[in-house]
């Protein structure tokens, strides 16, 4: 199993939480009722693990489309409006309709579609809903999507079109940026 920063964090912060409730169970009853919610969270979290640990998350594709490069363990940063997000492990696939990124998920090795970026030019109009429960659907034309460099390091640059989500820019520090950006077009 991969273990990443989340996963410690969670980790972590469960433990100390029933080492503490626990030394408050010894001396209170509300401490032994926080104490096994608590570990009931802990057991539920566990079986939620080895229940989901078989299933494959697989980009489903769409009619015409065909994959042209994918890559795992990329590195997202991603500017809203509001905040920034950091995604240290993500799946990158690029196809001839769109880039899709996925999120690993929590104590697995898979990763679900968060982000579709359709290009303008191949799409007419987004084939699944701009939110759902699978991820968030932008527009993106190919003349946007760029190659920068940071400290030696290049990456993938663009900036989808407004959106309710409030995304100013993604940036996918891509293994092979210049490939990547040739096989756009």
């Amino acid at each position: 199993m991969k273990i990443g920063y989340q996963e410690q964090l969670v980790l972590i912060v469960m433990g100390v939480l029933l080492v503490f409730t626990g030394l408050w169970a010894l001396s209170s009853r509300k401490g032994l009722y926080v104490f096994g919610t608590i570990s009931i969270i802990v057991i539920i979290l566990v079986v939620l693990h080895f229940v989901t640990r078989g299933k494959v998350y697989v980009v489903k594709l769409l009619p015409n489309e065909k994959v042209l490069m994918e890559e795992e363990g990329v590195k997202v940063n991603i500017r809203y409006f509001n905040k920034s997000e950091l995604a240290p492990d993500c799946k990158v696939t690029l196809t001839n309709l769109r880039i899709v990124v996925g999120k690993r998920i929590l104590f697995s090795t898979q990763y679900q579609d968060s982000f579709y970026f359709y290009f303008n030019e191949r799409n007419d109009e987004l084939p699944t809903p701009v939110v759902s429960l699978k991820g968030v659907s932008y527009m993106l034309s190919l003349k946007e999507v760029t190659t920068k460099t940071r400290k030696e390091k290049s990456f993938i640059y663009f900036e989808p079109k407004s959106h309710i989500t409030g995304m100013k820019y993604i940036e996918l520090n891509v293994s092979d940026a210049k490939k990547f950006a040739e096989l756009l077009k």
